[in-house]
């Protein structure tokens, strides 16, 4: 599955539930797009919880120990991170904005930018 798949579904499901933009109008846009930041803010706080918490571990318990650790909230940590990527689709939607097109852009911005920061090969 692509990218442009993940989005179209994301779309019909917010479609399906009532949280899709229902018009071109500015105001009703910025006000979805302020609902998801603070969903976005939500889901980085509880993704960067579990890493507090683990790094408070870090210099405090056995290696085997802190593995262990990881592995128990890593499922956790990948649901946050996924709730925080759907956020990103659904503002990228409310601005009518094709992801796909807009991260080749950026990326080749990037590798001209920080051409110089290339490790050896």
């Amino acid at each position: 599955m692509d990218i442009e798949e993940i989005i179209r579904i994301q779309n019909e499901f917010d479609y399906e539930h009532g949280w899709a933009l229902k018009s071109n109008d500015t105001k009703e846009k910025v006000k979805l797009i302020n609902k998801d930041l603070i969903g976005i803010f939500g889901e980085i706080g509880e993704f960067s919880n579990l890493i507090k918490k683990l790094n408070l571990d870090l210099e405090r318990v056995k290696d085997i120990e802190f593995e262990a650790n990881f592995s128990k909230i890593r499922g956790d940590l990948e649901e946050e991170l996924i709730d925080t990527f759907i956020y990103l689709i659904r503002i990228a939607n409310h601005l009518d904005m094709d992801m796909t097109e807009k991260y080749l852009y950026k990326i080749k911005k990037n590798r001209e930018r920080f051409k110089r920061y290339e490790v050896d090969k």
